[in-house]
């Protein structure tokens, strides 16, 4: 999951370039941490799927940037497909949709994922996904060193045209 986050975050910069963030159709998001971590985060917020090999179903994957740090990031991977339309879905605990944060600044910088926690899914097409997330963080990639802490926010993600 952790090639998926970079490849999207890598796309989303370069939409974010053709356009900027304020361009007609880009997508937002708002999201705040609190417990062991605080930081409130806004920015750009964009879809794409990502093929994992040939052969492969495509991996939705919803990427967020911070506008201020752009080395902050939250990612929806949706490894199996199960994100399928309008609703409430589980988020952690070894499921199929995870929400990562990443953060390349400071002591606490790092890579946490959900352990746990609900995504809402109120819009829902090939162009556009829209909802809400909570999660509780945990560190992720084998890390047993970092604060726990609790992510909530919004997101309406635009498709981001593949570049090639």
């Amino acid at each position: 999951m952790r090639a998926l986050s970079l490849v999207a975050a890598a796309l989303l910069l370069a939409a974010c370039d053709s356009g900027g963030p304020d361009a007609p159709g880009s997508g937002r998001f708002e999201a705040e941490i609190s417990g062991g971590l605080s930081r409130s985060l806004e920015g750009t917020a964009g879809l794409l799927s990502v093929f994992d090999g040939p052969g492969e179903e495509p991996i939705l994957s919803v990427t967020m940037l911070d506008q201020s740090v752009l080395i902050r990031s939250i990612s929806l991977s949706d490894e199996e497909g199960v994100l399928d339309g309008e609703g409430t879905y589980g988020l952690g605990g070894g499921g199929p949709l995870q929400l990562l944060y990443q953060d390349g600044l400071g002591a606490d910088g790092g890579s946490y994922v959900s352990a746990s926690g609900t995504l809402r899914v109120t819009r829902y097409g090939d162009d556009r996904i829209a909802g809400t997330f909570t999660a509780e963080l945990a560190p992720a990639f084998g890390r047993d060193e970092g604060a726990a802490a609790s992510l909530s926010g919004t997101f309406d993600a635009v498709r981001i045209p593949a570049p090639f």
